[in-house]
This record gives C-alpha cells, sequence and structure tokens, in this order.
C-alpha cells in the first residue's frame, strides 16, 4: 500500500499544546449554537479524518447527523442532539472516510454506508458496512488481504450505477480494488475491478456519454511497470462505464499518487462537464504540485494543469465565486494554502488560512456555501481546531490570532471538516463539525452545530458536494453532447476465440502467464468493418494458477483494469464491451504468476 508522507493536518496535537496557554488566556467567541449541541460521544474515541454525513433518515423534514470514530463506532444523532434508539454501532475497524446516505435496500428510506480501516489500526478489518436507519444491518463486504492491506480510506458514493433497479454503492480500497455492491450486498455484474495499487480517492458517480448510466470516476496510485504495463510512478485518472469497461481517453496519467477525489461540473462553461482533480502526497521531489482539469473526452482543458506551491492531497471544490456563472475551483495544498482559479487556470487568489492560535498548520477539504444570506458565497476549510471562514475572494473573516472581535467556529480538538446544511428547513444555517474531548488526548468524539444567520446557496457545501450520496458533482451539470454510446447492433452470438481448439488465430495455444495476444474483430462473426467496440462473454477455464485477463482496443497503454479474475483451476466467466484498435483488432493480456489459461470469446454484438 502506498503510504503517504505524515501531513501537517496529522501534526496538529503538538501545536495544540503549545497553544494551551494562549486559549486560557484569550477564549474564543463562538457563534451561535444550535440547541442540544455540542454533543459527547461517550467513549467513541476522536472523530478524525472524516466528515460527518447529513440526511433525512426518516422523510420527515429534519435531517439526521452520522458521524465514524477513530474507535470503530458509527453514531447517528438526531436533529435536536439526541442520539438515534438503535445506535451506536460497534465496527469492524477505525473510521476515516466520511459515511454516506442514500436508498439501498429498495425500500423508502434512506440508508447509511460506511468505510472503515485507515493506517492507524493494524489489527481491524477493512471493508464497507450497510445499515438501515434502525441500525440494521443490510450487508457487510470485507475487503480482500491479498494485497497485505484491506482499509477502505474511500468514501462510498451511492447511485444507480447500471440504469437498472435500485442504487449501488462504489468504493475504492487498499486492496487495489474498486467495488461495485448492489443493494443485496451482490457485486454488480463486472466488478470489482482489481487495478495494481493502492486506492484512496472516493469515486465521483455521473452520466458522462448520456447513455442512462453513471460513470465511475475514481484516482488510483501508479507505479512503475515496463511492457505490457506501461505504467509510470505517479497515479492516474480512471473513468469506467457500469460495465467495468474504460471510456474512451482514459486513464490519465500524473507523475505523483493521485489520493485526490474527483469533482465534476462545466469548469469552462462549453455545455460540457469536466473532472477536476488534485494529486497525492507519497512521490517525494518536486512532482505533484499541481490540479488537473480533463474534457470528458480525457483532453485537457485550455490553462490546465495549474502549478501551485506544494503538493495537493486534498479534494477541489466548484462554486461560481465571481457571480458571472462560470464554475471556479477551489483547493488546498500540503502548504496549507488555500487556492481559487477560474475555469480557464487563471487564480483568483492564494491565502494561508490561520487558526484561532494566528498558526497554520493544515489545510483540508474547502466547501462552499452562503452560511449567512448575504447572497454572497463563504469558503470554509478546516484549520487545526477549527472551521476558518474565508469571503469568496480569500479574507479571512474568522478570528485569525488576532483575536479583534471576529468569531471561530472553535473545536477542542482537530477537526477535519464541517457540513453547511438546513436541519430541521427552518431557513437557518447549520454548520456541522466533529473532533474529541477532552485535550489533549481524546477518548470520546465531541459534534458541534452553530447556527450563525440565514442560508443561502450551497453550491459544494460538504466533501463530495453532496453530504448525503456524495457523488462529488454539481448539481444541474448535463452529460457530453454527442458523447452518448454508439448505436449497438446485435449479431447471432458467435465463438470468436477459444484457445482449447487447434492453434491458430481465434484457437490455440492457451495463454502463456504475462503474454498478450490480438485478435481482429471486425470482419468476423457479423462484426462491421466499422465497429469501434465490441460487446462479448468472457470465459477462463483450465488455468494452471490464479490469475486476471485484461482486454483493451490493440494499441492502447497504461492498463491496470482487469476483465476477469480467477483462481486456481476455477472456470469463470463474465460480459464486457470492449474497444478496438485502428486495425479492428482487441488486445487480451493473461496476468499470472506462471502456468497457462484457455480463454474463450463469445461475441454477441458491436458499436459503430
Amino acid at each position: 500500500m502506498r503510504q503517504p508522507r505524515l501531513r501537517a493536518g496529522l501534526t496538529v496535537a503538538l501545536l495544540q499544546l503549545a497553544a494551551a496557554a494562549a486559549i486560557r488566556a484569550q477564549q474564543p467567541i463562538s457563534p451561535p449554537l444550535r440547541p442540544g449541541f455540542p454533543v459527547t460521544l461517550p467513549g467513541s474515541g476522536p472523530v478524525q479524518g472524516t466528515q460527518p454525513a447529513v440526511g433525512d433518515l426518516d422523510n420527515d423534514g429534519r435531517k439526521e447527523i452520522v458521524i465514524g470514530t477513530k474507535g470503530r463506532q458509527l453514531w447517528v444523532l438526531n436533529a435536536d442532539g439526541s442520539v438515534r434508539t438503535g445506535w451506536p454501532k460497534t465496527l469492524p475497524a477505525e473510521v476515516v472516510g466520511a459515511p454516506a446516505i442514500g436508498l439501498i435496500d429498495g425500500d423508502a428510506f434512506p440508508d447509511i454506508a460506511v468505510g472503515f480501516k485507515g493506517t492507524t489500526d493494524p489489527t481491524g478489518k477493512g471493508g464497507v458496512r450497510a445499515y438501515r436507519r434502525d441500525g440494521s444491518l443490510i450487508w457487510e463486504r470485507l475487503t480482500a488481504t491479498d494485497e497485505g492491506q484491506d482499509g477502505v480510506y474511500s468514501t462510498p458514493a451511492i447511485g444507480n450505477v447500471d440504469g437498472v433497479g435500485g442504487n449501488e454503492v462504489v468504493f475504492g480500497s487498499f486492496d487495489f480494488r474498486i467495488y461495485v455492491i448492489r443493494g443485496d450486498g451482490s457485486d454488480l455484474p463486472g466488478w470489482p475491478k482489481k487495478l495494481r495499487d493502492s486506492i484512496w480517492s472516493s469515486p465521483s458517480l455521473f452520466d458522462l456519454d448520456g447513455d442512462g448510466k453513471l460513470e465511475i470516476i475514481i484516482g488510483v496510485d501508479e507505479h512503475l511497470e515496463g511492457p505490457p504495463f506501461n505504467t509510470p510512478d505517479g497515479g492516474a485518472l480512471y473513468v469506467f462505464r457500469s460495465d467495468g469497461s474504460i471510456l474512451p481517453g482514459f486513464p490519465r496519467f500524473i507523475d505523483q499518487t493521485m489520493m485526490s477525489s474527483p469533482a465534476v461540473g462545466d469548469i469552462d462553461g462549453d455545455g460540457r462537464p469536466e473532472i477536476v482533480i488534485g494529486g497525492g502526497v507519497y512521490y517525494s521531489g518536486n512532482v505533484g504540485r499541481k490540479v488537473y482539469a480533463w474534457h470528458c473526452d480525457g483532453s485537457p482543458v485550455a490553462g490546465w494543469p495549474v502549478t501551485v506551491e506544494a503538493q495537493v492531497f486534498d479534494s477541489p471544490a466548484l462554486a461560481d465565486l465571481e457571480g458571472n456563472g462560470r464554475l471556479d475551483v477551489v483547493i488546498s495544498d500540503e502548504n496549507a494554502n488555500v487556492y481559487a482559479f477560474r475555469g480557464d487556470g487563471s487564480q483568483i487568489f492564494k491565502t494561508k488560512p490561520k487558526s484561532f492560535f494566528g498558526t497554520s498548520p493544515n489545510a483540508d477539504n474547502p466547501i462552499v456555501a452562503d452560511i449567512d444570506g448575504d447572497g454572497l458565497p463563504e469558503i470554509l476549510v478546516a484549520v487545526n481546531t477549527e472551521i476558518a471562514v474565508l469571503s469568496r475572494t480569500g479574507v479571512q473573516l474568522t478570528d485569525d490570532g488576532s483575536h479583534d472581535g471576529r468569531k471561530s467556529y472553535y473545536t477542542e480538538t482537530s477537526t477535519s471538516g464541517a457540513v453547511v446544511t438546513d436541519l430541521d428547513n427552518d431557513g437557518r444555517t447549520d454548520v456541522v463539525a466533529a473532533s474529541g474531548t477532552p485535550f489533549p488526548n481524546a477518548v470520546s468524539g465531541k459534534v458541534y452545530v452553530w447556527t450563525p444567520g440565514a442560508l443561502g446557496a450551497t453550491p459544494w457545501p460538504a466533501f463530495r458536494q453532496d453530504p448525503a450520496s456524495r457523488r462529488g458533482v454539481v448539481p444541474g451539470t448535463t452529460a457530453c453532447p454527442g458523447a452518448a454510446a454508439a448505436r449497438f447492433y446485435t449479431v447471432t452470438p458467435c465463438r470468436i476465440v477459444d484457445t482449447r481448439n487447434p492453434n491458430g488465430p481465434f484457437g490455440g495455444p492457451a495463454l502463456p502467464a504475462n503474454s498478450t495476444r490480438d485478435f481482429v474483430m471486425r470482419g468476423n462473426c457479423g462484426i462491421s468493418s466499422t465497429a469501434r467496440a465490441v460487446s462479448l462473454n468472457v470465459t477462463v477455464t483450465g488455468s494452471t494458477s490464479y490469475g486476471d485477463l485484461r482486454l483493451y482496443p490493440t494499441g492502447a497503454g497504461g492498463i491496470t483494469a482487469s476483465t476477469i479474475d480467477w483462481s486456481r483451476a476455477q472456470t469463470r466467466a463474465n460480459n464486457a464491451i470492449i474497444g478496438l484498435g485502428s486495425n479492428g483488432a482487441l488486445t487480451v493480456w493473461c496476468v499470472m504468476p506462471g502456468g497457462s489459461t484457455q480463454v474463450i470469446l463469445d461475441l454477441n454484438g458491436y458499436f459503430e
């Protein structure tokens, strides 16, 4: 697993100790607190690295607050601060990603998905659980341990990925896999996808190509490997279709791990969505000091990437700061700077927010909302033990250590971010954040809700935009015009490849370990000479070892996603849609530690 270098945000306890005398000498001036808050979660362990989720679990017009803790617990609070009946729940490991809320089990009431196990809980088991609002378990998926790590830092996203039936829960894992879990706990066909390195990034879910199904957009870590892998030291942005095939134009590779999470929205005003993302913090040196933006065909947006002062672990927020109808990008770097950029890459501001103590040890994922109802958006970012508030031009509105009468959203120990919402639909802003208590050695969580004023627009009010489903998309974003999947033509089912047959272009021999073989699709089995992709069933049998197959357009590089994987001597099948290279062929890459496997490809249609 790719361990990031120690982040400034994880060392704030030292600064808290140094500032203890200062807090005794000058008390923060708090905005009004909501009645019933703050709430202590006894014995839960502190809330670190995660943010609350907020959603209406009962469909009664009042929202609940969901919080995961370092002490392996999941809590649900009512809007009045009381603990919801049936909670808390004990999990197999610590919670470091944010929980998500959405319809999972098929009834009319929202459910909760939460991942568990970060990097500081070595005895825990990693995975994701789905719970009903009453605390009963819907399903549990423990992640694999074959890569030595099984944690889930990735925040789950909830959406109807395949456009059929109910929602799926999507997340990445330290076990190198991306999971898509249906409401009954089973895998969506074609999933999980095993890549070749750790996944810290949280997925965005959005229908990029306009086919009525959600693409899965996620960052993945990479390491240097030569042919046939052809991957660099760094990271990659992947875009998968619902069936697990890769959208043309992706992956896009960078020189640093991609631990940041993508945001989707039209930042350049061309009517098409763009994908904006930072990088990571694993590789040292002058790498990864950029923020990236790509069109939905994988081409870079004009003016991007933009260069920043330090590496970028955190994730962007998209919002119109200047009031011109265009989305801007707000993001922080590892030197605790917060930036705002226009869609053309020009900089609006760069600033270093300060805590109540006048220090800037960290600046976590920014969010954007009008928290005082004046019609202008504010930017909220966690800095040490508080939520700092900036104006849309980067001026700090909260106490920056000057103690000049400005208010402070102060928390007893370090906090990782806030949610802006209206818990009871009274038109008033509720700013929700969590930390720990007591200072300096927290053993319990502590949840704060401040009410600073009337609630205005909330373009990006939480990590991943939606504090419930966590899809990472600006509301109202439309699909790429003309990007919808090509027309599909069925053919009479045809077995085009069977390596059990005598040796030949579509027959034997069996595929040896770590070999590739090209098969021409166009002009065979009724496939058109202008076909762009084929729909087929992939079967493996007679394998002498475990492994996976990776199918991709001939001539493409940097492919790390598996089409199908198996255990020794296991026969398995999977459906796939695979693009074709310029010569009308696809490549089958057999990844095994040794031995060989038989491969069968059955065609059922094509796109053009």
